[in-house]
């Protein structure tokens, strides 16, 4: 009998070590993932406050075109940072005794996220980020995901000119004709080279401009697109 009990007890020992070694990398790989996951948050959240503080939102005061600019939010990409910082906060309440104080969580959560924000904006690591792929396709579709060139608005670089006219490349190498009338508000040169936002009523690929204004020459939407922002050519008059 006792040799039989000790068998069980050496079983039920062994069962309950394996069982606290499979506990230990569970946990583990949970951290890990968990470490991971707000890495993307704090790299998507970069370019979430990155493209809406991009977005033209004075156009929102232009009746005509208020519906138009809602949709030329980056809806998705906002949902996407949402939904995954809530699987953050739904992982990391499990973790120590966090989860005795949800309200205490979710605003180290909220700090540490912005920290994280402020960290990679300040070293430069978003807009060296902004050259890799995918995060360069985020930027590049101006974070419109699902269904991209929605919007009134568009960027790119001025590639030809023709009488009232021109030509502009997306960072996604669309070409855009650009139509300009008396009732355009021009911001800034229209010169080859130049890269320029666009506001106006889109057509396919035409678009009626009602403001032509500078941004960025190396703005994070055109790094790794081909566009170089150099200014070439000379200047063309437009009404």
């Amino acid at each position: 009998m006792n040799n039989l009990e000790q068998k069980i007890k050496s079983k039920i020992k062994k069962q309950r070590q394996k069982a606290r070694s499979i506990f230990v990398i569970t946990d583990l790989a949970r951290d890990v993932f968990v470490v991971i996951l707000w890495i993307v948050v704090v790299i998507l959240l970069g370019a979430t406050i990155f493209l809406l503080k991009s977005t033209p939102w004075e156009i929102f005061g232009l009746p005509r075109f208020f519906l138009p600019a809602l949709t030329g939010i980056p809806w998705e990409l906002i949902a996407l940072v949402t939904g995954l910082g809530l699987a953050l906060y739904y992982l990391t309440i499990n973790i120590a005794t966090l989860y005795r104080n949800k309200g205490l969580l979710i605003v180290l959560m909220l700090i540490s996220l912005l920290a994280g924000y402020f960290i990679a904006e300040a070293s430069g690591l978003n807009k060296t980020l902004a050259n890799i792929s995918p995060v360069m396709q985020i930027y590049q579709r101006q974070g419109q995901l699902i269904a991209p060139k929605r919007g009134p608005h568009i960027a790119g670089e001025i590639t030809h000119l023709e009488g009232n006219k021109f030509t502009l490349k997306d960072p996604t190498q669309t070409l855009w004709q650009v139509i300009v009338s008396e009732q355009t508000r021009i911001l800034t040169e229209i010169r080859i080279g130049n890269t320029v936002m666009v506001v106006g009523n889109k057509k396919d690929n035409d678009i009626e401009a009602e403001i032509v204004k500078p941004i960025q020459m190396r703005a994070r939407p055109f790094m790794g697109s081909g566009l170089n922002g150099k200014v070439r050519g000379q200047n063309h008059q437009m009404y």
